[in-house]
């Protein structure tokens, strides 16, 4: 039960260290569409456009991926605290 439970353990920080990773690309790239946005209303040309509408695919897709390692480290945690409660119950 040990063992599973480190599994559990190592399995949920992994997760939580890719949704904190995933959680930085998406408020980097958020600020860079804040500042596309930005250049777009001051009449930044064509090129602008072309960016804003990449960043935006972009933003929109990182807190697709965001949202779904939350829920995948949040789903780990409850198995964790499960697996130590079971492991308390046979102890």
């Amino acid at each position: 039960m040990a063992q599973e439970i480190w599994k559990l353990e190592q399995a949920w920080l992994k997760a939580e260290s890719v949704a904190d990773r995933i959680r930085s690309e998406t408020s980097r790239a958020t600020a860079r569409l804040a500042d596309a946005k930005e250049k777009a209303a001051h009449g930044g040309g064509k090129d602008i456009v072309v960016l804003l509408t990449k960043v935006e695919t972009t933003v929109k897709t990182l807190r697709q991926r965001h949202a779904a390692a939350e829920q995948q480290a949040s789903e780990l945690f409850d198995q964790l605290v499960e697996a130590k409660s079971l492991g308390q119950m046979h102890a």
